[in-house]
């Protein structure tokens, strides 16, 4: 692993018909390999969940910072490769890049500053962000590439090197649990935004996913910014103390001791249901005896009819 146990993932096409694939450069090799925090589906989407990288395009440029799993991880998508690179493959070639650690807090907090490096990186479309990462990956024969992992390391060590908009720092108080979808179009707005990912925190959270896309059309160009987009569950210690808090404050109060009483419920079955029931075994019986009745009633008639026959048929001899 990297320093402070990060490993560096890239996702990328090499020039050949093997076709995109993730890589660890973490590793002298750098073997092929899936990031298995990114299989994991944590994401809510209806009455099932998705992974973070299906919620997202991942064309476009986008910034995912999230923690979940023992993991904490900050994932940037839709950098545009080399301009050379893209002409020999004759398409566009879009860059993904992942940095991965085990969670704690000084992780947390250096991923957190790269998350403020990389989103006004992604902003701006000549910054010296892209232009590092872009630069740090060529093809490597027809069915590889490879990747100056030194350079990506040297982001995360030193994220404000690599970020030329310091000197607009919002210093405004950190909010980055709202799950309202927002779009910001200015340069200060997408500071702000910036400023509260670097300043914000996961403490207390088992599972968070924090999301920044950017999308344009021809005639605009906005930051979509969705908060937290993964259902929040407090640590046990978290509840506890919360648990705490509300006895205290019911103490306070005075509503401490107080109840409200409890409805009874009976453990009978509802009535209407036995009535209907049994109204429709007795209709059952009922038909049954008619056409038993019906039956005897036919077959009585029938030896009546054969034993007025019999005598009839001898007067005839």
């Amino acid at each position: 692993m990297m320093p402070d146990q990060i490993e560096i993932y890239v996702r990328s096409s090499p020039l050949g018909s093997v076709g995109i694939h993730w890589r660890n450069v973490s590793k002298p090799e750098q073997l092929k390999e899936d990031p298995e925090i990114l299989m994991e589906q944590v994401v809510p989407d209806g009455d099932s969940k998705i992974s973070v990288n299906s919620a997202i395009s991942d064309k476009n440029p986008c910034l995912i910072l999230a923690k979940y799993n023992g993991k904490v991880f900050l994932e940037v998508t839709g950098i545009d490769a080399t301009p050379d690179r893209s002409e020999k493959l004759g398409r566009r070639i879009s860059e993904v890049v992942l940095w991965v650690g085990d969670d704690n807090k000084e992780t947390e907090e250096r991923l957190r500053k790269l998350a403020y490096c990389a989103l006004l990186g992604l902003w701006d479309l000549e910054s010296k962000f892209r232009t590092t990462i872009s630069s740090s990956i060529e093809f490597d024969g027809l069915n590889d590439y490879k990747v100056k992992a030194d350079d990506l390391n040297k982001i995360y060590e030193d994220p404000e090197n690599h970020t030329e908009n310091l000197e607009l720092e919002d210093s405004s108080h950190p909010n980055q649990n709202y799950l309202e979808c927002n779009k910001f179009k200015t340069d200060k707005e997408v500071v702000q935004i910036a400023t509260q990912l670097r300043k914000g925190s996961f403490d207390g959270m088992e599972t968070a996913v924090v999301i920044s896309e950017i999308k344009q059309t021809e005639s605009e160009r906005w930051l979509n910014h969705r908060g937290n987009v993964a259902s929040l569950t407090a640590k046990p210690e978290v509840i506890e103390q919360k648990v705490k808090e509300d006895s205290f404050s019911e103490a306070i109060d005075g509503s401490a001791g107080r109840s409200e009483p409890k409805k009874k419920t009976s453990s009978h079955p509802p009535k209407r249901g036995v009535v209907a029931l049994l109204l429709i075994i007795s209709l059952i019986i009922l038909l049954m005896i008619l056409w038993a009745a019906r039956t005897q009633v036919f077959n009585i008639l029938q030896s009546q009819s054969d034993s007025q026959s019999v005598p009839t048929m001898m007067q005839n001899e």
